[in-house]
């Protein structure tokens, strides 16, 4: 088994697999990123000596549908002013991602709810949005209407 921290999560069973030359092999899949676990093994009920051992699990690599964007540049802004906003990167399982090294890309259309010769003209304007990468699986997003 697999037992996180106390009150970090809940205990993960492994599947194992008799190699039938003595040894055996444990397949587990780790879906919370904990920076400290510990991973009883034991045979028959016996715990192996060295137990239990200390392991670490990093979140996996970026998955756009579990990332997410918040901050007032996403809702209101001023033309001319700078507009910003953040995006959390996260894995498949929902883990905040701790490093950066993501490439980002925001495209930002205007929309208009006026008459059809604005919406005509108002889809004509576009633009890239600039991404800062911190680092730390946090990206300042900032765009400007000109």
């Amino acid at each position: 088994k697999l037992l996180p921290p106390s009150g970090k999560g809940t205990a993960v069973d492994c599947h194992v697999i008799d190699n039938s030359d003595g040894s055996y092999t444990c397949k587990y899949l780790p879906t919370k990123a904990l920076a400290e676990v510990d991973i009883m093994v034991s045979v028959n009920g016996t715990r192996l000596s060295g137990t239990p051992f200390k392991a670490s699990f990093e979140p996996g690599k970026t998955d756009a549908t579990n990332c997410r964007a918040f901050g007032e540049g996403l809702h209101e802004g001023v033309a001319g002013a700078v507009c910003t906003f953040q995006i959390i990167a996260r894995d498949a399982y929902n883990n905040r991602r701790l490093t950066g090294g993501d490439v980002f890309r925001v495209h930002v259309d205007a929309q208009s709810t006026f008459q059809r010769e604005a919406s005509t003209f108002m889809k004509k304007w576009s633009t890239e949005a600039e991404i800062t990468d911190n680092g730390n699986g946090v990206y300042d997003v900032s765009w400007t209407t000109n």
